[in-house]
């Protein structure tokens, strides 16, 4: 059973893999053919752009279908442009997101597909001085095991006995004749009587 998931799901990154190739290879191929006037997204252009590109017009500075600003999203040299989406935002395209932060990937939820953190990562809300979300990587807890905890405590045990033997054999070695302080002076007479 593992075998089968582990060959299904190899089978189903080269597939994706091979997806994404394919696409790169088909925009070299429309790169490089400069007789499509306006038909993708960086081609040159007279006037007008393909109706089928989402957002683009024809820059007359450089003659080349750009995307319209407010719309910096590149979503395919076939497709054309978007809005870049926030953490939390609905999207549609999953280059929204990354454009946004290259943590983040657009998921569906509930008939809904939405800007979140990969998995791995938590949003994060900045507040001053403009209202930022971002994703930032998530932390590993130290979790304790019951090994560790006795160790621990085993090595403290010894090291307070070491402590407490130490001690011990140092009061014990303090001479014993000291002056006792309780007595009270001796009183001196002289020879006169007289007592100093």
């Amino acid at each position: 059973m593992f075998t089968t998931v582990l060959v299904a799901s190899v089978l189903a990154v080269s597939a994706q893999t091979d997806f994404y190739t394919d696409i790169d290879q088909q925009e070299d191929i429309i790169l490089t053919n400069e007789t499509a006037l306006g038909e993708f997204l960086g081609a040159p252009c007279e006037e007008t752009c393909s109706s089928m590109l989402i957002n683009v017009y024809c820059k007359p500075e450089t003659l080349r279908c750009e995307c319209i600003k407010g719309y910096p999203v590149n979503i395919g040299i076939s497709r054309g442009c978007a809005k870049p989406a926030q953490i939390g935002e609905q999207c549609y395209y999953f280059q929204t997101c990354i454009f946004t932060d290259q943590n983040a990937e657009c998921v569906q939820i509930s008939h809904n597909a939405v800007c979140q953190c990969k998995t791995g990562y938590h949003p994060v809300t900045v507040l001053r001085p403009l209202k930022r979300v971002f994703c930032t990587q998530d932390l590993v807890v130290i979790t304790t095991d019951m090994p560790t905890l006795l160790g621990v405590a085993t090595g403290l045990a010894i090291f307070t006995a070491l402590i407490c033997f130490v001690l011990k054999l140092f009061v014990g070695a303090r001479p014993r004749h000291y002056a006792n302080s309780n007595l009270s002076q001796p009183i001196l007479f002289a020879q006169s009587g007289e007592y100093f």
